[in-house]
């Protein structure tokens, strides 16, 4: 595969049309490289833009948060912290 795709090509890539591919880019959502007139986008700046936008699953991440010491309110940085876990299936 090229390391440069053109609209077309980059937005079957990720899965969009071409069209909202043209919107991102005026948005600057997303990285692209002019070659004279032509568009083209790198496949790294496609590949690092579907990273930036993974949303991880339920139970997968786990949270550090920190408890507040009654005397100082959390305020000094020394207070211990305690890791969070979601459960892995939805407590309905």
């Amino acid at each position: 595969m090229h390391r440069l795709l053109s609209r077309r090509k980059a937005a079957g890539y990720l899965g969009v049309s071409p069209f909202t591919l043209d919107r991102w880019k005026r948005q600057r959502i997303i990285s692209f490289i002019t070659v004279g007139r032509r568009v083209f986008f790198d496949v790294k700046d496609l590949e690092n833009f579907i990273e930036m936008n993974m949303v991880q699953a339920r139970g997968m991440r786990s949270y550090e948060v920190p408890l507040q010491c009654p005397d100082c309110q959390g305020k000094n940085g020394k207070c211990p912290t305690i890791t969070l876990t979601p459960p892995l299936t939805p407590q309905w």
